[in-house]
């Protein structure tokens, strides 16, 4: 088959299901719109005129969105009985078991288990499947095989956790401490770890050096630094630690230093470590570039040398002024990192030390190799800066929407559609808009996939299902940019833009980066939807905006969330006079923040190399790099 022929047959595919949901006798558009509105109870009555296969297995679903859990149990117990062939045969009886799981209703809860288990042997239900099991043993006392249930979750953290706490509950002591200790030794920075510690401290009357080491160790992976040290220096006062335990308490014990920003004593810790490794070197270094001791970082990185340590060591060179030191570093850097940012990085920073340095021509040759790499912040600020022409990478975009398919290919999807179950599955969920449930079976389906035309299917029925940070991930590996980046929800992103006075395709790159235009994402920070706003700002955006209606749920709404975005990322603007860089970062880390740092650092390059946050510093990079590919794709 030609690859041309690779977007014609996922179109193809999506017409087929669009016709279908847009057929005549039955109402499948109206049940989607009403799902997607979270109108259940229209389209459990629109249900109503569906074939019995369909009819039955969607009111289950429909009755579970409305808490009607035991009339949906009926429902779905309704769909088993239909005669062969049932496609959702193993998604009907899951929502059975976790219905009556839910009603607290154990026995059937447990019957139903059994009798589901062997459809999820692999997969990604396996696990929830077994803890319920687990769980419902346990509430009717079956302690057994509660225990052999948990056993058989493999490298499931809640799974031990709770297996751990029935051994206490039941007596058992030995094994009790054994599984918390798993859980300390292989989800160290799990916060259920940190449970298991108050567990095993109430069990557990001493503790060898290296177990000693090993709680510590916890609080340190999960940043309670504080507690760690204390910890780590503790287990110092102890007589029997080995040499090689010395080395790594002192080692943790000065990173939890550094991160409750006492240097002085992190060098302290440092200095107790022999022999020194290339990354002590580093984090030695470290320690003396926050202290301003820029000679001395030097020493150490130029020690370390690996490629973040030859940039620290640009930095303290541009500290000091000795901008002849920091180009040769940044010449080293170039040629010995693999990594096209970094070589972007230290090209645009030879760059402007040679400028610094009066090396004119060899300034405007490190500038011009920004041309020669992907669009990066530092393009960004080399054409802000007026030193090279906006780089043009793109050139030879394919036009992506294909026309119709050829007859023949109809043959072709239909092979596929025997081949793929999960395809199967989805194309049905789809149909009657039970989009989160066709998502599963497509990224089931996405394991298997390892040919373009498949690939092309699955990108097209994602977007059908509103998964659109599963498409772009998608069109990643196709290798075409235009679906890498998209223009999702323009209409809505058009209209706030012109009415906050925004560049749309800036405001693209900013959704593009906070969810990849995911309208019910939370992060874990609370942020929700599109632009990620945590509820806070919302609230106080809806004031501003005096909107008296507004509730916390409302940013689950596209338009309400973009608004929102666009109304808070113009007042970031005009609080920090339309610089763009600027005003992202007081979009992820605060304005607040942004303006204490500002106070540090008022050299624009300088105050994004000194953002102190990683998240934040990566972030402005990425909605920056995203904006140049919109504006090359799409301006």
């Amino acid at each position: 088959m030609k690859k041309s022929l690779f977007p014609f047959l996922a179109l193809f595919l999506l017409l087929v299901l669009r016709r279908h949901a847009a057929g005549e006798e039955f109402p499948y558009r109206e049940i989607q719109q009403a799902v997607e509105g979270k109108n259940y109870s229209l389209a459990l009555k629109l249900s109503e005129q569906l074939p019995e296969k369909e009819r039955f297995y969607l009111s289950g679903v429909l009755k579970e969105k409305l808490d009607r859990y035991q009339e949906a149990i009926k429902s779905f117990q309704k769909y088993l009985e239909l005669e062969e062939p049932k496609l959702l045969a193993d998604d009907a009886l899951f929502h059975i078991v976790s219905d009556y799981y839910y009603l607290r209703n154990f026995a059937q809860a447990i019957f139903w288990y059994e009798k589901a288990e062997p459809f999820f042997k692999k997969g990604p239900l396996k696990p929830r499947v077994l803890r319920e099991l687990a769980k419902s043993y346990e509430k009717m006392n079956q302690f057994q095989k509660a225990i052999e249930t948990y056993q058989r979750l493999e490298k499931d953290e809640e799974g031990l956790f709770h297996l751990a706490n029935l051994y206490k509950k039941l007596g058992n002591k030995e094994e009790a401490i054994k599984v918390f200790w798993n859980l300390v030794e292989d989800f160290s920075r799990n916060p259920l770890s940190l449970e298991a510690i108050r567990y095993l401290e109430s069990l557990q009357k001493c503790f060898s050096p290296e177990e000693e080491y090993s709680l510590a160790y916890v609080f340190y992976r999960n940043r309670l630094y504080r507690e760690a040290e204390k910890r780590f220096s503790l287990l110092l006062r102890r007589r029997e630690i080995s040499s090689s335990l010395f080395a790594k308490v002192h080692y943790f014990r000065g990173k939890s230093f550094f991160y409750l920003s006492d240097y002085e004593k992190a060098l302290e810790e440092y200095d107790q470590i022999y022999p020194e490794s290339s990354e002590l070197h580093y984090e030695k270094g470290r320690a003396l570039q926050k202290l301003k001791r820029y000679q001395e970082a030097i020493s150490e990185y130029e020690i370390a040398a690996d490629g973040e340590s030859l940039w620290q060591a640009t930095r303290c060179y541009a500290k000091l002024k000795n901008y002849s030191g920091a180009a040769k570093t940044l010449e080293k850097l170039f040629y010995s990192s693999p990594k096209e940012e970094v070589r972007a990085k230290a090209s645009y920073f030879l760059g402007k030390y040679s400028e610094e340095l009066g090396y004119d021509e060899k300034a405007k040759t490190a500038y011009n190799r920004i041309t020669q790499l992907p669009y990066t912040f530092y393009s960004y600020r080399a054409c802000q800066e007026g030193k090279i022409n906006y780089p043009n990478f793109t050139k030879n975009i394919q036009d992506i929407d294909p026309p119709l398919p050829m007859n023949d290919d109809k043959i072709y999807l239909s092979q596929l559609n025997k081949k793929n179950p999960e395809l199967q599955k989805a194309l049905l969920l789809l149909k009657l808009g039970i989009s989160e449930e066709a998502i599963s079976e497509l990224k089931k389906m996405e394991k298997k996939v390892y040919n373009q035309e498949e690939r092309w299917i699955l990108f097209y029925l994602y977007q059908e299902a509103r998964a659109y940070p599963e498409a772009i991930a998608l069109g990643t590996v196709i290798k075409e940019k235009k679906l890498r980046y998209p223009l999702y929800y323009q209409a809505l992103i058009e209209q706030y833009s012109k009415k906050y006075n925004l560049d749309p395709y800036l405001v693209f790159s900013i959704l593009w980066q906070e969810s990849r235009f995911g309208k019910g994402d939370v992060s874990s920070a609370s942020a929700i939807g599109l632009m990620q706003i945590i509820p806070p700002t919302g609230e106080w955006i809806a004031k501003r905006m005096n909107q008296r209606d507004y509730r916390t749920e409302k940013l689950f709404e596209p338009e309400v969330n973009i608004a929102f975005g666009c109304y808070y990322f113009r007042q970031l603007l005009n609080t920090f006079d339309s610089n763009t860089v600027l005003s992202l970062c007081a979009y992820n880390a605060g304005p607040e923040r942004t303006a204490s740092w500002l106070k540090e650092e008022n050299d624009l390059d300088e105050f994004v190399e000194n953002i102190p946050f990683s998240e934040t510093y990566h972030y402005v990079k990425k909605v920056i790099s995203a904006y140049q590919e919109y504006q090359s794709l799409y301006k």
